[in-house]
């Protein structure tokens, strides 16, 4: 039995100890400023932590018109173009890519995305974090399997200052309206690139 109590003390005080270090406060962000104390951040630091001034602030109900810069990540992203209906491209292409039901067709997104760091340092593009986003309200990714389509985009490395272009091909509804490119941060934050 006193084998059973010291268990039991044990992990009460492993759980106390627990609350204590996460702080046991669900409000963390009720910080309190006091009045009295400096500023340690110098105007010099404040400017360079702000966004650069071609970043546009997007949401689903306001992308960004077609042709606007918006940065995500030290990159640059732009929808430079889109060709819609697109079906007769991918399909002479070749006849085995993956074609689309009569009442679907293929747009084909160009976009253009520009490294933002130092030419000394490196971005990574990748397909993996790019979808499409219309009025039927559902995600669409792009086609991965295709041949014979000139200028497909790919995932890559590339240097600051550099941009890549290419094409993005998806499936999409025949009557679905205000598309949008969706790019999404590596935690899962997305930005909004409208499609004319």
């Amino acid at each position: 039995m006193k084998n059973r109590s010291m268990k039991i003390y044990f992990a009460v005080g492993v759980l106390a100890l627990t609350i204590l270090a996460c702080g046991g406060d669900r409000n963390v962000n009720e910080i309190p400023v006091n009045e009295n104390s400096e500023n340690i951040n110098s105007e010099e630091s404040v400017e360079e932590a702000a966004p650069p001034s071609n970043s546009v602030i997007t949401s689903i109900s306001n992308p960004a018109p077609q042709g606007t810069q918006v940065v995500i990540d030290d990159i640059s992203y732009e929808v430079i173009s889109s060709i819609r209906p697109a079906t007769d491209i991918v399909m002479a292409g070749d006849e085995y890519n993956n074609k689309p039901f009569d009442s679907e067709e293929y747009i084909l997104v160009g976009l253009e995305a520009t490294c933002q760091k130092p030419s000394s340092e490196d971005c990574h593009f990748s397909l993996k974090y790019i979808s499409l986003f219309g009025s039927y309200g559902e995600k669409r990714f792009r086609e991965v399997f295709m041949n014979g389509v000139d200028g497909l985009m790919e995932s890559a490395d590339f240097k600051g200052g550099e941009s890549i272009r290419g094409t993005l091909p998806f499936i999409i509804p025949n009557d679905e309206s205000d598309l949008m490119l969706v790019v999404e941060t590596v935690f899962g934050v997305p930005s909004y690139l409208g499609i004319n």
